[in-house]
């Protein structure tokens, strides 16, 4: 009877655990996505000739980006050129660009560009490639514009203008080069004979700052190390240490590389790790919490020996 019992106890600890294990996994969910909130309109055409009408359809997505049922206020900035009704139909009036606009409450769609024309030749849509770009300060850029019919037709306006939002940001000329300023955000539209295209929105990011320095042998001592270095950001908000391929370095055990305040190890010097390898070009990625002009001197430093074989100085 006591064996018995002895073989229940040693069956029943691995059916409990497996139950257990069990019931920890059913409740484990991950937390359901949220978006921002948006409205969309669409249409067949982005042109009409006078006494023409166009169906708008706006779409409402919620929290969850599912598409909803909302109703809708049709807003046209200029009602003398295109009007709407309730339902979203717009009556085009005289020759004019306007902006559509859905709302609910207080939540509006990005605006839809209309142009009214009087004869099939005007011109009735402005387009801009590339229609996404992202600069640095200093960068340049050439953008396009070709003008069409509303019938697709290629036409060749009699004046085409280009205008940039923010000039501090961003400038313009009159053949479409384009100059970054400083970081931010700019739209740039051009205009064809008094008809603008849709604002293409040019991102300029932060300057990317950047710190080289060549390799030199301590003086102090017989080793070799020559080349060149360069401390970068990532473009992910991370610092990266790059060898290039003119790196080489001696032999010897157990060589780290560090970031350091001057050109030997102190107490504020900081290791990132074994030198991977003695030639070649190589990369390490800094720890987070270090500013990319922290440290003046990257070392090349024999461990055990507490020898520094060479460094580089870091300038701008």
């Amino acid at each position: 009877m006591k064996q018995q019992s002895i073989l229940l106890t040693l069956f029943a600890v691995p059916l409990f655990t497996v139950v257990e294990g069990c019931i920890g996994t059913d409740y484990i969910q991950d937390p359901p996505s949220t978006f921002e909130p948006r409205i969309e309109i669409t249409g067949d055409a982005q042109a009409l000739r006078v006494g023409e009408t166009l169906s708008l359809r706006a779409s409402y997505y919620d929290e969850s980006g599912e598409e909803a049922s909302a109703i809708f206020t049709w807003i046209s900035s200029d009602p003398a050129i295109a009007s709407l009704d309730e339902t979203g139909l717009v009556t085009a009036h005289q020759p004019g660009q306007v902006m559509i606009n859905a709302s609910v409450f207080d939540l509006s769609s990005d605006p839809f560009l209309l142009t009214v024309v009087e004869d099939m030749n005007s011109v009735a849509q402005v387009t801009i490639t590339p229609e996404t770009v992202t600069m640095r300060p200093g960068d340049s850029v050439v953008l396009s514009a070709v003008a069409t019919s509303i019938g697709g037709d290629v036409v060749t306006p009699t004046r085409l203008t280009w205008l940039s939002s923010d000039e501090g940001v961003a400038t313009v000329d009159q053949l479409g080069l384009v100059h970054a300023i400083s970081a931010g955000t700019v739209d740039i539209v051009a205009e064809a004979d008094g008809v603008s295209s849709n604002p293409v929105t040019i991102q300029v990011e932060p300057e990317q700052l950047t710190r080289m320095g060549t390799f030199q042998k301590n003086p102090g001592t017989s080793y070799q190390v020559e080349g060149s270095a360069l401390l970068e950001e990532n473009g992910s908000g991370g610092i990266r240490l790059r060898f290039g391929d003119d790196f080489s370095c001696s032999r010897g055990p157990k060589l780290h590389v560090y970031l350091s305040k001057s050109n030997r190890i102190g107490g504020n010097s900081r290791d990132l790790g074994p030198l991977q390898s003695t030639s070649g070009a190589q990369s390490y990625d800094i720890p987070s919490g270090i500013a990319i002009d922290e440290f003046r001197y990257i070392l090349i430093h024999c461990v055990p020996f507490n020898v520094t074989f060479g460094f580089a100085e870091l300038t701008k």
